[in-house]
């Protein structure tokens, strides 16, 4: 019966300790994952909105007297197109006509001078996130001569998306 005894005992005294070996080993883990969605957002500085250029002779050249500044609000590298509609009556073009004006801007890696901005969205600017452009400047070029003799009014429009790698 002692034996008996001892064979129990180291039994259980087996179980227990495999039991516990088998409580400090783990087939789980965890990872914690954060995640922060991509935010692509620009925005134009309150005043630099609109730029009001008033009678100007036919084939007059003439600059924003004032950088604008556009700002990346969001948290990604950002791409901005920049893009120039035509009016009512005159249409964008690369050289001055009838009824045709150029629109040109310079800033971000066109700092030192004016390209032609046009419809298609060809000229970008690059922004890091929380960096502001302000030495976006425009320069208009009217055309040579207008068959209207109305106010025309012209947009430039910014579009950001997010930079390729972003």
């Amino acid at each position: 019966m002692n034996k008996l005894a001892i064979i129990v005992v180291l039994t259980v005294v087996i179980c227990f300790l495999g039991v516990s070996q088998a409580q400090a080993l783990s087939n789980t883990g965890e990872i914690a994952v954060t995640v922060t969605l991509s935010t692509v957002s620009i925005a134009i500085t309150a005043g630099d909105e609109t730029w009001a250029i008033g009678p100007v002779a036919a084939s007059t050249e003439t600059a924003t007297a004032a950088a604008l500044t556009v700002t990346n609000d969001g948290n990604v590298n950002v791409d901005i197109a920049i893009v120039c509609d035509g009016s009512t009556d005159w249409t964008i073009g690369e050289v001055a006509a009838s009824n045709v004006f150029i629109m040109k801007a310079q800033g971000g890696e066109f700092a030192t001078t004016y390209t032609y901005i046009g419809a298609s969205g060809d000229l970008k600017l690059d922004l890091a996130p929380a960096v502001a452009v302000d030495d976006l400047l425009l320069q208009f070029t009217a055309p040579t001569a207008s068959t209207s003799i109305d106010s025309q009014s012209i947009t430039v429009t910014l579009t950001a998306s997010a930079a390729s790698g972003s």
